[in-house]
C-alpha cells in the first residue's frame, strides 16, 4: 500500500500544482453557469420586445388602429400607420418598424392574417398584435351579443390545472418543482463534465507515461495493479476536491440567488438522506469510469486513438441527459428502472430520480450494489488489461483483443 500511496500522491500533486486546475477550481462553476444558466436567460430576455420598437400597420378601420395603439403602448410599442403594402414593408426592410400587418376590413370573418418581419422568428411581436385583435374582436363580439360586462367576464374565464406532487403518506407538496428539475439537470450535467473531465485526464496521463517508456521503469518496482490504483485514486481524488468545491460555491450562490429570484425549492429535496445517496452514486460512477479510461489510456498509440476510442464513452456517459425529456416526465417507467440498473447510467440517472420523485429504498439498494459489483469487476478486469497492454506497442488493440486481455490469466 506505501508504493500505491507514493502514486496516488505524485498523480495527485501532478494535476492539482497546476495554474488550469485552480482556475477551473474557482472558474468552472461560472463556465458550468454560462452554458446552463446563460443560454436560458438570454432565451427569456429574446421573448421580450424591445422598448419603443414600432410595427406598421395597414387599416382602413381607425378604431381597430386607436384600440391596437393604446394596448400595445402598455408594452412600450407602437402602431405605424401606412397608406400602402410596399409602404409597410419598405419599412421593414429597412428596419424602422420591426414588422409589418395588414388588417383587413372583414376581419371577423377571417381565420388568419400575415405578419411579415426581416426574421420571420420574432415571434414576441406578432404575439402582441394577436393578443390585442383577438382582445379587440372578443369585445365586439360580446357587444354584437348584448351581453353585459359581467357575462363577458363569465366567459372569459378559463379553468387552470396546477401539478401538483402527492408523496407516500398520502400528504400534498404544491412546491414549485420546476426549481427541482432545474437542479437535477444542472447536477447531471456538473457530474457528466466531472466524469469527462477526469477520465480523459486518466487515460492521456497512463498513455503520456507509456510513449515516455516511464511505466517500464516503474514496472521494475511497482506492479501494474497498483500503478493503476494510484494513478485513478489520485486523479479521482483530484477531481473530488475540485467537483466539492463546485458544489460549495453553488450552495453558497444558491443561497443569493433563490431570496432574490424567489424560487420555492421544496424542502423534500435538501434531506440529508438525499444528498448521501447522490454522493455515494457520483462516487461510485465517478472511479467506474476512471478505471475504464485508464485501461483505454494503457491500450492505444496516441491522442488521435485516444479520442478515438473513448467516444462511445462519452456516449454513454451522455445517454441519460439526452432522454432526459424521457427520464423527468416520467420517473418511473421502464426506461427509467431499466437506465437505473445499468452501471454506466445509473448515476446520473437515480440522482435524477431522487431529487424528482424517490424511487424506493428496496431499487436504491440492489442499483447501488450493481454499480458496486460493476465497480469491482471493473476493477479487476481494468488491471488485466492495463497489466498487458501498458507494454504492448505498435499493435492495434480493438475490442476482440480486449476481450481476449480479460480471459487470458
Amino acid at each position: 500500500m506505501k508504493k500505491v500511496f507514493i502514486i496516488f500522491k505524485h498523480e495527485f500533486k501532478e494535476i492539482t500544482k497546476g495554474k488550469m486546475f485552480l482556475i477551473m477550481t474557482f472558474l468552472g462553476p461560472l463556465l458550468f453557469g454560462a452554458i446552463t444558466i446563460l443560454p436560458s436567460y438570454l432565451a427569456m430576455k429574446s421573448f421580450k420586445t424591445e422598448s419603443n420598437s414600432s410595427i406598421a400597420v395597414l387599416v382602413n378601420d381607425t378604431n381597430i388602429f386607436n384600440y391596437a395603439n393604446e394596448m400595445l403602448q402598455t408594452k412600450e410599442l407602437s402602431l405605424v400607420r401606412v397608406e400602402t403594402e410596399d409602404e409597410g414593408k419598405d419599412l421593414v426592410i429597412k428596419e424602422k418598424a420591426k414588422g409589418y400587418i395588414s388588417i383587413p376590413d372583414n376581419i371577423m370573418e377571417k381565420k388568419s392574417i400575415n405578419y411579415f418581419s426581416s426574421t420571420g422568428t420574432d415571434f414576441q411581436y406578432s404575439n402582441e398584435v394577436e393578443k390585442v385583435l383577438r382582445d379587440y374582436i372578443y369585445g365586439i363580439k360580446i357587444k354584437t351579443l348584448g351581453l353585459s360586462s359581467k357575462d363577458s367576464k363569465w366567459l372569459s374565464d378559463s379553468l387552470e390545472i396546477k401539478s401538483m406532487k402527492l408523496t407516500d403518506s398520502g400528504d400534498v407538496d404544491d412546491s414549485d418543482y420546476e426549481s427541482v428539475l432545474f437542479i437535477s439537470m444542472a447536477m447531471s450535467i456538473l457530474i457528466m463534465m466531472t466524469v469527462i473531465i477526469y477520465g480523459i485526464s486518466t487515460g492521456r496521463s497512463v498513455l503520456s507515461e507509456k510513449t515516455n517508456k516511464t511505466i517500464e521503469i516503474l514496472l521494475s518496482s511497482v506492479k501494474p495493479f497498483q500503478i493503476l490504483l494510484g494513478k485513478v485514486l489520485g486523479s479521482g481524488a483530484a477531481g473530488l476536491l475540485q467537483f466539492t468545491v463546485w458544489i460549495s460555491m453553488a450552495v453558497a450562490v444558491l443561497k443569493l440567488v433563490i431570496p432574490v429570484m424567489k424560487i420555492d425549492i421544496p424542502d423534500s429535496i435538501l434531506v440529508p438522506s438525499n444528498l448521501v445517496i447522490i454522493v455515494i452514486y457520483f462516487i461510485l460512477g465517478f472511479f467506474f469510469y476512471l478505471f475504464i479510461y485508464a485501461a483505454i489510456g494503457a491500450n492505444v498509440e496516441n491522442e488521435q486513438n485516444l479520442g478515438q476510442v473513448q467516444i462511445p464513452m462519452q456516449l454513454l456517459i451522455m445517454a441519460p441527459i439526452m432522454m432526459s425529456s424521457a427520464l423527468i416526465s416520467n420517473p418511473n417507467g421502464i426506461i427509467s428502472k431499466v437506465f437505473s440498473y445499468l452501471p454506466f447510467t445509473s448515476p446520473t440517472v437515480m440522482n435524477t430520480r431522487v431529487l424528482i420523485d424517490s424511487p424506493g429504498i428496496l431499487m436504491v439498494i440492489v442499483s447501488m450494489l450493481i454499480l458496486l459489483a460493476s465497480l469491482v469487476i471493473v476493477l479487476f478486469g481494468s488491471a488485466k488489461i492495463f497489466r498487458v497492454g501498458i507494454l504492448t506497442k505498435g499493435q492495434k488493440v480493438n475490442l476482440v483483443q480486449l476481450l481476449k486481455y480479460l480471459v487470458e490469466k
